[in-house]
């Protein structure tokens, strides 16, 4: 029952961003984080317009030759700068697997490297498209080690750490 109710949320949240997008007045992004044999990856969903805009306001230089393909190596640039994670107070590097675009959001799958096995703690900190959607809100959903918790950061608040025993 547990599972059915979680997934109505998750698509009645996604269905209002959905019918939210003509207006944009609703800026969420999604940052989850799992755990499986010993590998780690976080799954990102971002909106499209809202990323192309602060990219272009870190990289004007894309203006006039803009299109999925060609953001990409700019893209993973902004978020390794903006999107930073510690486990155990030293930091976790990602490489990007997939990047996936459609007509309104932006999919990333990142693998983590050096993860150590037993985490005690977990720093995050986002500071992605911030600077170009005030309102913005990041949701990062950890599941890891039997447990899951769940945070948000804003612009008042751009760093969370999470502790595991």
């Amino acid at each position: 029952m547990k599972f059915l109710k979680f997934y109505g949320f998750l698509f009645a949240l996604l269905w209002g961003i959905i019918s939210l997008q003509a207006t944009h007045d609703f800026y969420l992004a999604t940052f989850n984080w799992y755990e499986k044999d010993q590998k780690h990856t976080v799954k990102i969903t971002l909106d499209k317009e809202d990323t192309f805009k602060a990219i272009l306001e870190d990289k004007p230089k894309h203006k006039d030759n803009f299109s999925d393909q060609n953001i990409q190596p700019s893209l993973k640039s902004y978020l390794q700068q903006n999107f930073k994670i510690r486990a155990n107070q030293h930091s976790i590097n990602y490489t990007f697997r997939k990047i996936q675009f459609t007509e309104n959001f932006v999919y990333l799958l990142l693998d983590l490297q050096n993860v150590p096995k037993k985490i005690k703690t977990i720093q995050i900190i986002n500071t992605c498209l911030f600077k170009v959607c005030p309102k913005q809100q990041n949701i990062h959903k950890v599941y890891l080690q039997n447990s899951r918790q769940i945070q948000k950061t804003e612009l008042e608040n751009q760093q969370f750490t999470l502790s595991f025993d």
